[in-house]
C-alpha cells in the first residue's frame, strides 16, 4: 500500500470524487482533500 499526491483539483473535487475516480485501480483505503485555514479546499 502507498500513498499519491494529485494536485490541481478543482475546489469542487470532494473526497467521494477521488475515491470514484482511483476505485478502478484498485482498494482506496483513504481519500483525502487538504482545506485552507477557512475550510475551503487548497485544490
Amino acid at each position: 500500500m502507498g500513498t499519491i499526491y494529485v494536485g490541481n483539483l478543482a475546489h469542487e473535487t470532494t473526497d467521494v470524487d477521488l475515491r470514484t475516480a482511483f476505485s478502478p485501480f484498485g482498494k482506496v483505503v483513504s481519500a483525502k482533500i487538504v482545506s485552507d485555514r477557512r475550510g475551503r479546499p487548497k485544490g
